[in-house]
C-alpha cells in the first residue's frame, strides 16, 4: 500500500515537472519573464502587458486618424491651388 502510494506521488511529481518544463519554454519562445511557480503572479504580469498593449494601439490609431486628416487636407489644398491656377490656360 504505501510502495502503491509513493508510486503514485512520484508519478505525479514527474508529470507537474515536465508541465512546469512545458510552461517555462513557452515563456522563453515569447520572452515572458512571468514567475512559472507563481501562476496568479503571472495573470498579472500578462494583464500588465495586455493593458499596455490596448494603449499602444490607441496611441496609434490617434495616429492613424491625425495622418489621415493631414492627408485629406493636403489633397484639399493641392485641389485648391489647381483650380486657381486652372483658370490661367
Amino acid at each position: 500500500m504505501a510502495e502503491r502510494k509513493r508510486d503514485e506521488l512520484e508519478e505525479r511529481q514527474k508529470f507537474l515537472q515536465d508541465e512546469t518544463s512545458a510552461i517555462r519554454e513557452i515563456y522563453l519562445r515569447h520572452d515572458f519573464e512571468g514567475p512559472v511557480e507563481e501562476p496568479e503572479r503571472a495573470a498579472a504580469m500578462l494583464l500588465e502587458e495586455q493593458q499596455k498593449l490596448v494603449q499602444l494601439e490607441r496611441a496609434l490609431l490617434i495616429l492613424e486618424g491625425s495622418s489621415a486628416i493631414n492627408r485629406v487636407t493636403n489633397i484639399r489644398g493641392t485641389d485648391c491651388v489647381t483650380e486657381s491656377f486652372s483658370g490661367y490656360d
